[in-house]
């Protein structure tokens, strides 16, 4: 359609509005309505016939989109009052009503209607031709104006200085293309037209547009400037919608005078489309060797994506990844790695422009695409695709869109099942260390192609592919890779170890291992000096510090933070400048100002020796290193057939009062995996920060290889998840070193899947595993319950506390899910003015608790993560007891592998028979003799069960004696304690639970003289029995009643 035709369409009407007044309005009336209608050219106004107001004082008037005011007033259908108004100015028309303090009349009623030209989809050729051609213009001459700088900078000094007098004052036109090329990228992505599968657009008036964005791209492939990667992202939307040939032959016209022409990988005619995504798979694979390449990488991945959907380019996009995955893994070119990287899926990566989901605190999900992430933050800015609002949000809130991947690229990932695993056998087979010169891409390809089985387990599940497994012998070198550990900290995330290996990448190899290992090496004898320093001298060194506001009034106080807020200067240096001007507060200003340079207050030896009085200890800058859970190889233990016996119960010394067994994963697991996500995110930022300018192959061959073995063991999950019912598990198809590799393996996949998911694995182990393994699975398992599971730390104030404290501290376990704070029942405070503020965060935001006040406030609670921070503060006056609380980390260690396991084969009736269940008694008994709190309690849910499911012969029952003794110490301790409110403690109910079921078993069993004969000392039993006829004769004197019992007493 031309334009003339476009022009002479009739306008149609856009919307309309009513507006009516009281019948008679009010006085004093001043309202002001606006009638807003986008691509309005014109409103028309028709008043209601009755319209009528006071002369003069009350009135209408409206103001169109030019500022002209018109207004109405006595009565519609004069001249002055028109019935039908036309105001030619749009899109906004003003209204306002007018009323003074006296008379009214009837009032208004109008309707108003906006009009305005019809939607059609003509001309967007013309304006995008008009608009691309001069920023791609501007953007061209631009890249070849930086281009010819470069080259000037190898001029001698003399030209240079030529040059630099030459000073060119840019023009208005090109200021206004510099500050509004994003702006005019993004008017452009939004008039093109919708994108429907199967429909192209036409190449008409983009025969030079395209040729000059193909131009831009290829000279700043991987380029910091953001105009750049939009222009990707436009050219990217502008490829979907055309057809193959045409974006060909505007690749063959960039290419054609430097590069020979692509040809096919088999000597066959290329395929339509076959230039083009050639040239985005080679640019794809140049940003991956650009330290600042990942977004690009990541845009142009998205792309290939999107055409991998789309019907017209589907074909080739097929033929071309087909080329270079059958190349892997003998060729290791760039090109090739960053195909399988777009095939098995690019980590997501929060670029500008990526789409995502953001769930917001009610767990809803909205659609959003990233503007900036602020990684240093872990927060985004991002856009509601439907409400078109800009909000700033927690990077963890963000996840990937589900369904981004389209049914062809689930049937790609079938298609190439067999290629991933000629790829990880081969890899795996072959023995390479950091040396072989190229480690580093086989490594990488190693974990792509595993990445590769784990999606396609993921979609298809292991009994349709199994034989692809076991015939080429991938899940015996699975089992080897998944026992070697990452040797990196477990807070590190999969996604962040995948983008750390593509932003460290590079394939120069100028700098020699050895430099590289001097370097490493030097940089750990720096950070172990720096260790062992901040380490030097007592634990509680920071609390025997002063602090800098101590013993100051109040004045002098606020004078302080004041000085602090507003100079930035440590409160310890104040504190010494102010002492060594005799405690004066004017001198002390007059020396703050003198020495105040504007920036900083400089010091001298004098004040800085003063100062280190109240200046605080040196945090562990480096804590992690000395105590963090790092992920190591997997040793296996020889399984102990008997457990060392215990004579004595170990006493509880800080007795669980909530719960019999706390069940906290569910409810604190989301919490973890957010410290989890923050957590891994700031060490990824530490680590690029630190070898961004370095030569790291070594260290990315170290990167490689975990990424490898998370992989390896994502795949064993998913492929003991599904494990047929039909195919037998046992030490020969896994390669097990014994029974108890097996154990270590589930230990292993339990720190690393989700609980619904390792319960399943669970449940498919012990349905398949052959029956001679259980034994010996299940006596490992009661070696792992043996293993300290509890770490716990104690933290307590003064008794009573100073005044004027402000202490901060932090209580750090590695490797525990969640931490269970115990308050002691003295906790006492001033309420309202001393409080202890707990939180799982540094800034304490994040699960914070605050506790002040008399001890019935104090409530014991749950934190999760390893870290649990804490900060006292107490006002100048009045002070109480404090404080105290003990921390326990929960599921440190093996011990709740080893309680899963055997609930659960202890529930499984196919398997109860096959376990040493007197061997497991003699275990689980001492476990319980041994551990304390939630570990006693779970290893007493344990011997329950037995109990319940065991023969007559199977269990010792008299190895319950120190558990006997605890329970009537604790029932000894509660008769004397009958006055105090309250109920049993879980121990005492659990134990009591435990021996009235024994002996009912034991009474069923016929043998409950031997039993509690074996429990009881001789001197236990005549205290009994002594106890029982002291109550017979006090009954029988009672009623009158002489008898054997009375004869004692002499009555």
């Amino acid at each position: 359609m031309e334009m003339e035709s476009w022009q002479q369409e009739q306008p149609v009407v856009l919307r309309t509005w009513t507006m009516e007044s009281p019948h008679n309005y009010a006085n004093n009336c001043h309202e002001v309505s606006v009638f807003l209608c986008h691509g309005a050219t014109y409103f028309e106004v028709e008043f209601d016939e009755k319209c009528e107001t006071e002369r003069r004082y009350d009135y209408l008037e409206f103001t169109d989109a030019r500022g002209a005011k018109t207004r109405y007033d006595t009565k519609v259908g004069t001249e002055k009052w028109p019935k039908k108004v036309t105001f030619k100015a749009g899109p906004r028309l003003q209204f306002l009503f007018h009323s003074d303090s006296s008379n009214n009349e009837w009032g208004y009623k109008f309707i108003v209607t906006a009009y305005g030209l019809p939607d059609v989809a003509v001309s967007w050729g013309l304006d995008l031709q008009l608009l691309v051609s001069r920023l791609m213009g501007r953007l061209a001459s631009r890249s070849m104006a930086l281009k010819s700088l470069r080259a000037d900078d190898l001029l001698s000094e003399d030209s240079a200085q030529k040059q630099a007098e030459k000073v060119i004052i840019p023009s208005q036109e090109q200021v206004f293309a510099e500050c509004s090329q994003k702006r005019i990228l993004g008017l452009l992505a939004a008039m093109l037209p919708p994108f429907k599968s199967g429909s192209t657009m036409s190449l008409i008036n983009l025969e030079q547009i395209l040729p000059l964005m193909f131009q831009v791209v290829i000279s700043n492939a991987g380029h910091l400037n953001e105009t750049y990667h939009l222009t990707l992202g436009l050219l990217g939307q502008l490829i979907l919608r055309l057809m193959p040939a045409e974006v060909d032959a505007a690749v063959a016209k960039v290419l054609s005078a430097k590069h020979s022409l692509f040809a096919a990988g088999d000597g066959s005619a290329m395929p339509d489309g076959w230039k083009t995504t050639h040239l985005l798979f080679s640019l794809g694979a140049v940003c991956l060797d650009s330290r600042v390449g990942l977004d690009w990488a990541s845009s142009m991945a998205d792309i290939l994506r999107s055409l991998n959907s789309s019907a017209q380019w589907h074909n080739v996009i097929a033929a071309f990844t087909d080329h270079c995955i059958k190349q892997l893994p003998f060729q290791l070119k760039h090109t090739n790695i960053f195909t399988l990287l777009v095939l098995v899926g690019f980590p997501e990566v929060l670029c500008m422009g990526t789409r995502s989901v953001y769930m917001d605190n009610a767990n809803e999900p909205h659609n959003v695409i990233i503007l900036k992430h602020f990684t240093e933050k872990n927060k985004a800015v991002i856009v509601d695709i439907k409400t078109r609002k800009r909000k700033t949000v927690k990077d963890y809130q963000l996840i990937q869109k589900c369904g981004q991947e389209g049914s062809d690229s689930q049937t790609q990932l079938r298609q190439y099942l067999q290629h991933f695993v000629l790829i990880s056998t081969h890899l795996l087979q072959t023995s390479m260390d950091s040396s072989y010169a190229e480690a580093v891409e086989a490594t990488w390809v190693l974990s792509l192609a595993l990445k590769g089985l784990y999606r396609t387990l993921k979609i298809h599940g292991f009994k349709e592919i199994q034989a692809a497994f076991l015939q080429s012998g991938l899940l015996k070198l699975l089992v080897k890779k998944c026992s070697k550990g990452t040797g990196f900290s477990k807070t590190w995330l999969l996604r962040d170890l995948e983008i750390l290996s593509i932003m460290l990448y590079s394939s120069k190899k100028e700098i020699s291992s050895l430099a590289e290992r001097e370097d490493s090496e030097l940089e750990e004898r720096e950070q172990d000096q720096d260790v062992e320093q901040t380490v030097v001298g007592p634990v509680d060194l920071e609390q025997n510090k002063l602090d800098p506001l101590e013993g100051l009034d109040e004045a002098t106080k606020i004078c302080f933070l004041m000085t602090h807020d507003a100079l930035n200067a440590p409160l310890h240096i104040l504190r010494a400048m102010y002492e060594l001007q005799m405690k004066r507060t004017d001198s002390f200003f007059l020396e703050v100002q003198k020495r105040f340079d504007g920036d900083v207050i400089t010091t001298d030896e004098r004040i800085r020796t003063l100062a280190q009085k109240w200046q605080p200890s040196k945090r562990l800058r480096l804590e992690e290193q000395s105590s963090k859970a790092v992920d190591t190889d997997m040793i296996i233990l020889p399984c102990l057939s008997k457990p060392v016996l215990c004579d004595k119960a170990t006493e509880e010394t800080n007795p669980v009062a909530q719960k019999l067994i706390t069940n906290t994963e569910s409810d604190l697991q989301l919490s973890y995996a957010k410290q989890r996500r923050t957590k891994s995110s700031i060490l990824l930022h530490k680590e690029l920060d630190s070898r961004s300018k370095k030569s790291v192959r070594d260290y990315l061959y170290r990167v490689n290889e975990a990424t490898a073995v998370l992989y390896a063991r994502h795949v064993l999950a998913s492929l003991l998840a599904e494990w047929p019912d039909d195919v037998a598990i046992n030490e020969e198809i896994l390669d097990l070193s014994g029974p108890a590799h097996m154990t270590y393996i589930l230990d292993m996949l339990m720190q690393l899947e989700e609980k619904q998911l390792w319960e399943k694995i669970l449940q498919k182990v012990l349905h398949g595993c052959s029956e001679n393994m259980l034994g010996t699975m299940a006596l490992t398992a009661c070696q792992f319950m043996e293993e300290p599971g509890m770490a716990v730390q104690m933290r307590e104030s003064k008794h009573p506390y100073n005044n004027n404290t402000n202490f901060e501290d932090k209580v750090h376990i590695p490797g525990a899910i969640y931490l269970s704070i115990k308050f002691d029942s003295q906790c006492n405070t001033e309420e309202g003015c001393d409080e202890l503020l707990m939180s799982s965060s540094s800034d304490f935001q994040q699960d914070r608790h605050s506790f002040s006040g008399s001890p019935q406030k104090w409530n014991d609670f749950e934190l999760p993560g390893d870290t649990l921070y804490y900060r006292f503060t107490s006002d100048m006056s009045n002070t109480e007891w404090g404080y105290k609380f003990t921390v326990t980390a929960g599921h440190l260690g093996r011990f709740q592998t080893g309680f899963e396991i055997l609930k659960q084969m202890l529930s499984e009736e196919r398997v109860v028979p096959h376990l040493p269940l007197a061997k497991i008694w003699e275990w689980q008994v001492g476990v319980a003799c041994r551990q304390t709190g939630h570990q006693r309690l779970k290893a007493i849910h344990l011997l329950l069960k037995i109990v319940q499911c065991s023969a007559q012969s199977d269990c010792d029952l008299t190895l319950l004696k120190p558990l006997w003794q605890l329970f009537t110490h604790m029932e000894n301790n509660l008769c004397h304690d009958m006055a105090k409110p309250g109920i049993l403690l879980p121990l005492h109910r659990a134990l009591a639970e435990l021996f009235f079921v024994t002996e009912n078993r034991v009474t069923e069993l016929g043998s409950l003289q031997e039993y509690l004969l074996a429990l009881n000392t001789e001197d236990h039993l005549h205290r009994c029995t002594a106890q029982a006829l002291k109550n017979i004769a006090a009954i029988s004197l009672a009623i009158n009643y002489p008898n054997k019992s009375t004869s004692f007493w002499n009555v």
